[in-house]
């Protein structure tokens, strides 16, 4: 488990975005899951996002369906029938929270239920690599440390998280999980102390 944290404009977003291969690097190299970014192309970028998870500060969850059909799109992307797994679709928006909410659109949600919602999509995958940025900027002091709970609920499971965020509090939350602190500023990314 990895905190990024750094000033504003100092590119916690943008490192987040050259990780999920939505953006390449003007110079320097960009390594992911051990190969150089620009030599991934469209086709392999699909492959490798698949083995990562992406929390939004936004969400991006869409609000013509509900929690449930917003949690199973990452599988139907992915050409996969949702009919035989909706016993675990429903497993996954309980353990966020969201077990009473599944037929609920995103607009009837809380700003909290919402984030814990793209959570969700977010791992329906099972992917190796969780990736937040702010997932905790737009939700109170409760809804915050439901969401920490998940990330290191997720962490236990074995997947990788990098949060991007200025929220002390989330980082505290995280206090012996073995997480640490990197620091982005005027381009250089550095580890900021021991772990937590």
């Amino acid at each position: 488990m990895h905190f990024l944290t750094g000033p504003s404009g100092a590119g916690k977003s943008t490192l987040m975005r050259l990780l999920y291969l939505t953006l390449r690097p003007s110079t320097g190299t960009v390594r992911v899951f051990g190969r150089d970014s620009e030599l991934i192309n469209r086709r392999e970028a699909a492959e490798v996002r698949q083995r990562m998870g992406v929390v939004l500060q936004d969400c991006d969850l869409l609000d013509h369906m509900t929690v449930l059909e917003n949690i199973a799109l990452p599988l139907r992307i992915a050409g996969q029938k949702t009919n035989s797994l909706m016993q675990d679709l429903r497993e996954l928006a309980a353990w966020v929270g969201l077990g009473h909410r599944l037929d609920a659109k995103p607009p009837e949600l809380s700003s909290g239920e919402r984030q814990r919602a793209a959570i969700a999509r977010s791992v329906v995958n099972s992917p190796e690599v969780v990736i937040a940025d702010e997932p905790t900027g737009n939700v109170d002091a409760a809804a915050a440390e439901r969401i920490m709970q998940l990330f290191v609920e997720l962490n236990k499971l074995g997947k990788t998280v990098l949060i991007a965020t200025h929220d002390m509090n989330l980082m505290r939350a995280a206090a012996g999980r073995k997480a640490y602190v990197l620091r982005i500023d005027k381009g250089r990314i550095e580890r900021s102390g021991a772990p937590l």
